[in-house]
């Protein structure tokens, strides 16, 4: 068989957060580690033809499947909220699995590595034979009962089914607190702790002709705030950069523009942001990165992912981070000394963290935190844990 890898990202097509851009970002750590790589969408990919990419086999969902996942999605509307999001869960995850495990069949893959939320017990009963990863953003669902213990029963015995021909069935959350859940509800299935956004070297450049590319003024301290999604707070950012007059702040990425707009309706600063309307593309990312001078993240106090793209680009460009503290970005910046924290939702330390921050991160710090965290790291991690 050859050494060709099925990569399944049902959300490849938005042009918006990580979703075109992760699952592309290990295509190409795996071609570099030597791996044929196709990927399976749900309606293409938004970002075909970015030359910041390599080319890639798109495949698409067949209509049966497209028309069972749009149901599953209505399941959302079904009943009590827990109660539909459980079965929009187990019917999205049989259209994923069902239709990666054809197409693998299709093009004599030798692995599945699927970059969506699957349930893991609907993933082990309907795989099949062969060799599979699931890159699960978060951490499992806690769920109880008679009929979850007979589902992790099955799954388990179909995981013995596939090892015993040769496959297997393996996977990975981001953050160490589903060490617990899976232990106590998905005994039989050891995933490791992986992030899903990684290092990657990028397209250096200097802050003078970037500034001047992308219309950003040619002098003082730009900080940049990057992209909007439920699990972040910009609030605070947007209140705390309308007094620190030393500092203009760049508001830029998927709707990281009309999240400032939406409070300045409520509440308007002393100073405006530059906004940067739109999804950014590598090469505007690029300029941007290579333009400011700051990096500032803020997530809502419950957030505890690790998949931080922003942590990521800057570490790719060198800059230092701002960032609200209890996360697992804040953890990293402290222990790679790549930055300053401050208390989520607060102005005042925030503006003091600002203030604090170092002109660059720490040469060492950010050396270990790259290695950590490189895609051709966590790729080949991917690969061992299936015995590839």
């Amino acid at each position: 068989m050859a050494r060709r890898i099925l990569l399944v990202e049902p959300q490849a097509h938005l042009d918006h957060g990580h979703y075109p851009v992760i699952f592309a970002e290990r295509a190409a750590d795996l071609i570099e580690l030597g791996y044929e790589v196709e990927v399976l969408t749900r309606q293409g990919w938004a970002l075909a033809g970015d030359p910041a990419f390599p080319a890639l086999t798109i495949h698409r969902f067949g209509t049966f499947a497209l028309a069972t996942d749009r149901f599953a999605q209505r399941l959302w509307r079904v009943g009590t909220r827990a109660f539909g999001h459980r079965l929009a869960s187990i019917g999205r995850s049989a259209v994923i699995v069902l239709a990666a495990r054809a197409w693998r069949r299709k093009i004599g893959a030798t692995a599945v590595v699927v970059f969506h939320p699957c349930d893991e017990r609907v993933a082990s009963l309907l795989a099949g034979p062969g060799s599979w990863y699931l890159n699960q953003s978060g951490q499992p669902r806690t769920i109880r009962g008679p009929s979850v213990r007979l589902a992790n029963w099955a799954a388990r015995r179909a995981e013995v089914r596939r090892e015993r021909r040769g496959g297997r069935l393996r996977g990975s959350y981001t953050t160490e607190g589903a060490l617990e859940s899976w232990q106590r509800d998905l005994f039989w299935f050891a995933p490791h702790i992986l992030p899903l956004a990684t290092y990657r070297d990028r397209p250096q450049m200097t802050a003078a002709p970037a500034r001047a590319e992308v219309g950003l003024p040619d002098r003082g301290r730009l900080a940049l705030f990057f992209g909007f999604h439920a699990a972040k707070d910009p609030d605070v950012i947007f209140q705390a950069f309308s007094h620190l007059s030393e500092w203009q702040l760049v508001v830029a990425g998927s709707g990281a523009a009309p999240a400032y707009r939406k409070w300045e309706e409520l509440r308007r600063g002393d100073r405006v942001p530059i906004l940067i309307e739109g999804f950014a593309d590598e090469a505007t990312r690029a300029l941007l990165h290579s333009a400011v001078d700051l990096m500032v993240l803020s997530y809502q106090p419950s957030w505890q992912g690790f998949d931080s793209g922003g942590l990521m680009d800057a570490l790719a460009w060198g800059l230092p981070v701002v960032c609200s503290d209890g996360c697992q970005a804040a953890r990293i910046i402290r222990a790679h000394n790549l930055g300053t924290v401050f208390e989520p939702g607060n102005v005042d330390t925030l503006v003091a963290a600002v203030r604090a921050a170092p002109q660059s991160p720490d040469p060492v710090g950010r050396a270990h935190a790259r290695s950590e965290m490189s895609g051709r790291r966590v790729a080949q991690r991917i690969l061992d844990s299936l015995d590839l």
